[in-house]
């Protein structure tokens, strides 16, 4: 996402919508990094959205996998809105 940091996050529970087993919003307290929505299908798999800080809208990242215990991982192939918005940065969300 143009940064390796780690940073401290909020967690806050959502209603998820059909077809989700969970939904949680993951935001960064100091609102200098991108906020997170995430809506998951079970434990291995999700929907992400991110919102960067400055932007009015969310942005769909497409399909994600776990890849470890605390670690997500796009999981292709993706719809043409999430490609572009993932461009060519290499995304991971590890939460710990």
């Amino acid at each position: 996402m143009g940064f390796t940091q780690m940073y401290r996050c909020t967690f806050t529970g959502a209603v998820p919508d059909a077809g989700y087993s969970f939904a949680m919003e993951i935001a960064d307290t100091a609102n200098e990094n991108p906020s997170l929505f995430v809506a998951a299908h079970g434990a291995g798999s999700a929907d992400v959205w991110a919102a960067f800080p400055g932007e009015p809208d969310w942005m769909y990242m497409g399909y994600w996998a776990k890849t470890t215990s605390n670690c997500l991982l796009p999981e292709g192939p993706e719809s043409p809105d999430a490609q572009a918005n993932l461009g060519q940065d290499a995304w991971e969300i590890c939460i710990h």
